[in-house]
């Protein structure tokens, strides 16, 4: 051994020579074990790992959420479909109406009146199919907002829990190959 070499001390890993007396053999296994327990603790106790269960049970929360939300907006998709198909068929009616109404020019003036009558209703309940309609999507707006917003942070959550994985990995790997060295 040359002078600027350190001496080597042996590693808990290296086998204690047959020499050694089994009570420093014992000690010798016993750090060992001992240092691979604390390893495996500071393995399984990385605090990425509660971290990540917290983002898990966050996104989990947006979720239920967001399908609440979802599911509001689908009742508004639908009662908007429904006024819609109703304000096509009333315009549908009158446009039929109105035609009917300008060639019977020599119709009885009962029948013409009638016509002149439906049409009325049909205008007013036209309209008010079309304020139902706007009031429908004018509470679509804020779910509409509210589910860009949850996605951006579903976005966010899933970035900072892949992340947190990669953290873990590379934890655990560096805390595998210390457990390598020792055993």
């Amino acid at each position: 051994m040359s002078a600027d070499t350190p001496a080597a001390t042996p590693e808990p890993s290296e086998t204690p020579p047959a020499d050694v007396p089994p009570l420093e053999r014992l000690l010798a296994l016993q750090d060992l074990d001992t240092a691979v327990s604390q390893l495996q603790h500071r393995r399984a106790g990385l605090p990425e790992r509660k971290d990540l269960t917290g983002v898990a049970a966050a996104r989990g929360a947006l979720e239920g959420r967001m399908a609440a939300v979802r599911a509001e907006r689908t009742e508004l998709a639908q009662r908007q479909g429904e006024l819609e198909q109703q304000i096509a068929t009333a315009t549908a009616r009158l446009e039929t109406l109105e035609q009917r109404l300008y060639a019977a020019r020599g119709a009885p003036a009962r029948d013409l009146q009638a016509m002149d009558e439906e049409i009325r209703h049909l205008r007013h309940r036209r309209g008010e199919l079309e304020d139902a309609e706007l009031e429908v999507m004018v509470g679509a707006e804020p779910l509409d907002a509210g589910l860009e917003a949850m996605a951006a942070e579903q976005a966010r959550l899933d970035g900072q829990a892949a992340a947190l994985g990669a953290a873990i990995e590379e934890a655990e790997a560096a805390i595998d190959a210390e457990l390598g060295e020792r055993t």
